[in-house]
């Protein structure tokens, strides 16, 4: 049977809440006073991620501890001022590359207005097209700079307002500029100077556009709609595909997945919003065959993009629609590539490992736990462990092979050394005298060969005893 795909987010109102309250933290004064100093644009671009998280995420994540909410809530809140905060990050340094940002220095009081303006979605990612809502009020900045961000993200009521206050001289070059063939940022800018001043100087249906030479109104948007969707540009996207034709739109989105993904596997960079969510919205719009043609089409350039922050929680159920087309080997490879490939760029989220782990059963967890037990451990990611532990059915067994996924998290948290978080997963299972010393049984050629780790494992094994159930008097059953 065919699953279709979901691709809307909808959280549950206490998720949102807390991203919520999240990314009021990250806008409070002195948040945004530690992020108008952060030196980004002096750190070469391996560096600055890991100086942010040093430097302003840590001060975030300790102002959230201190807030007077029950720890389950702050733990939850915890798990989001990461991804929330270099939301913010990839903002200011989209803003800062864009041709007439290039200047700024975020250290300036009318900057602060700036990063004041920064606005959430209820998911707790940056609304691109809001922020700029609040920026083209900001009296401080320059009114072409605000005109120019009116344009980029079709804010069609401050549009006439704002061009009514430029020079007339300023007008004129922009009515007659031609769409450039620069970056795929700045022309994109460049393109939406120009359409707005067209719009408001003639009436857009009798208007030709400039590239290169004249073409039409409707050929124009479809040029228009894949500057947008290459420069990550929801608010454009949206609005130029309002535009076409019921047919034109159709063939639009048959095509358009093909020459987007295809520039992006190219050694060029883009300079991008958020093509993620650009990519969301497309098939959102794109009939169930579409949806599935893509899907099947493109399916590991289509899975990479919804382990972007927010998208993540979306991931899964996409993932699943692809088994209809996919055999369970490659649907493995393809899923947990995809994710460990994301997990080398910084991406973690505790709530997809445990969603991953336990809707998948059998093989897929064994290979899920060879690309991310180290990973899990290394995080101290307690609740996913716990999890693990939960559904590894260890309480009556005969044998144990390494292999297993009991083993194969226990090794990693022997290996990372990180034993004090072993008791509190271990309440997950129950262990029996019998299953302890099958557990000793069945690690002992495995740890003949390595002195270091046998050591660390005779702490394994007082631990693991400490949770063997044991028969009171009175015949009840306890743990130590």
């Amino acid at each position: 049977m065919e699953i279709r795909p979901k691709f809307v987010i909808r959280l549950p109102l206490r998720e949102m809440a807390l991203r919520m309250a999240v990314g009021k933290v990250w806008i409070e004064d002195e948040t945004l006073t530690w992020i108008a100093n952060f030196p980004f644009k002096e750190l070469p671009e391996d560096e600055y991620k890991t100086e942010w998280g040093a430097n302003v995420e840590c001060k975030v994540k300790d102002k959230v501890s201190k807030l007077v909410l029950p720890q389950s809530l702050k733990q939850r809140m915890l798990l989001v001022v990461s991804p929330m905060g270099l939301e913010i990050l990839k903002w200011m340094k989209w803003f800062c590359i864009v041709e007439f940002f290039d200047k700024w220095n975020l250290v300036d009081s009318s900057d602060m207005q700036i990063l004041k303006q920064l606005s959430w979605s209820s998911t707790g990612a940056i609304d691109y097209q809001k922020t700029a809502e609040g920026l083209v009020r900001v009296s401080a900045l320059d009114v072409l700079i605000r005109y120019k961000l009116a344009c980029l993200y079709c804010l069609v009521d401050d549009i006439p307002v704002l061009w009514r206050k430029l020079p007339e001289e300023t007008q004129r070059r922009l009515y007659d500029a031609h769409v450039s063939n620069r970056s795929i940022t700045r022309g994109m800018l460049t393109i939406m100077e120009s359409y707005w001043a067209y719009c408001l100087k003639e009436k857009e249906s009798k208007s030709t556009f400039v590239t290169e030479g004249r073409m039409s109104p409707d050929l124009f948007y479809r040029y228009a709609l894949h500057s947008s969707v290459n420069a990550g540009n929801k608010a454009a996207t949206q609005h130029f595909l309002q535009k076409l034709t019921s047919e034109d739109r159709d063939s639009f989105l048959s095509d358009v997945f093909s020459s987007v993904l295809k520039r992006r596997e190219g050694k060029r960079r883009f300079l991008e919003e958020d093509v993620s969510e650009v990519i969301r919205y497309l098939l959102s719009q794109m009939r169930l065959e579409q949806q599935m043609h893509v899907l099947q089409e493109y399916t590991r350039d289509i899975l990479k993009y919804f382990l972007n922050w927010p998208l993540q929680d979306l991931f899964l159920d996409i993932a699943g629609s692809m088994r209809t087309f996919l055999p369970s080997l490659s649907y493995n490879q393809y899923v947990l590539q995809t994710m460990s490939e994301a997990s080398y760029s910084g991406y973690y989220y505790p709530d997809l490992m445990q969603q991953c782990y336990v809707r998948n059963p059998g093989t897929f967890r064994r290979q899920f736990l060879y690309c991310f037990a180290n990973r899990i451990c290394e995080s101290e990611d307690i609740e996913t462990i716990k999890v693990i532990f939960r559904y590894s059915d260890i309480s009556d067994r005969s044998e144990f092979r390494p292999c297993d996924p009991f083993f194969q998290i226990l090794r990693s948290i022997v290996i990372k050394d990180k034993l004090h978080i072993l008791g509190a997963c271990l309440q997950e299972v129950s262990l029996s005298k019998k299953s302890v010393k099958t557990i000793k049984k069945s690690y002992v050629e495995f740890l003949k060969h390595d002195r270091t780790l046998r050591k660390k494992w005779k702490k394994v094994f007082k631990i693991l005893k400490l949770y063997i159930p044991r028969k009171k008097k009175d015949g009840t059953v306890t743990k130590n």
